[in-house]
């Protein structure tokens, strides 16, 4: 990993981020392996939000974009009795690591359902197979589930366990992330 491309994924971090005016949220996670910040914008259109998310590790950098369409119609039972949210999305993912950089374009979805007040169970799944996948990357998954709980006046904590696992050029099922994952959020 170089210094020069460490900056340009700062500064397109740095970008995105002064885009607070209109973000909905900040958060940051921590796990044993690795320390990451983030932004949420929701909604964007009608019914879908994005994010932007860096994951930095001592072995690789890992930048995260994600595009996300509501599901459910807010008229549904399903949204309005049950307040399932529902989400399909597109990550554009840029690995910087010391073994292989490259970049993917994952597929997925996410499912929240409120268990109890101010409590809510979540899950998501995101995959990139090699012919979404570009440079040294030769596919990507990611997936977590977890319970989050808005305790925190115009904020959330989550707890939750994930992994994020990518195969490389030269490295075959590199467990970038794999264990249990805290996550603070911040609204505005």
């Amino acid at each position: 990993m170089t210094i020069k491309n460490l900056v340009k994924t700062i500064a397109l971090c740095g970008l995105c981020m002064s885009y607070s005016a209109v973000a909905d949220s900040f958060n940051l996670s921590v796990s044993d392996e690795s320390f990451g910040i983030g932004a949420s914008f929701d909604p964007v259109g009608e019914n879908s939000s994005a994010d932007i998310n860096l994951l930095h590790d001592d072995d690789f950098d890992l930048l995260r974009i994600g595009f996300y369409v509501d599901v459910l119609p807010p008229e549904s039972e399903a949204k309005t009795i049950h307040q399932l949210d529902l989400k399909l999305g597109l990550k554009g993912v840029v690995l910087e690591s010391d073994f292989d950089d490259g970049m993917a374009l994952a597929v997925g979805g996410s499912a929240e359902l409120p268990v109890a007040d101010k409590v809510s169970v979540y899950a998501d799944l995101y995959y990139a197979s090699g012919k979404l996948s570009f440079n040294d990357l030769e596919n990507y998954q990611e997936w977590s589930l977890g319970v989050k709980a808005h305790v925190i006046k115009n904020g959330a904590i989550s707890l939750g366990y994930g992994s994020i696992e990518v195969d490389t050029d030269s490295v075959n099922n590199a467990e970038l992330e794999d264990g249990v994952v805290f996550k603070i959020a911040f609204g505005f």
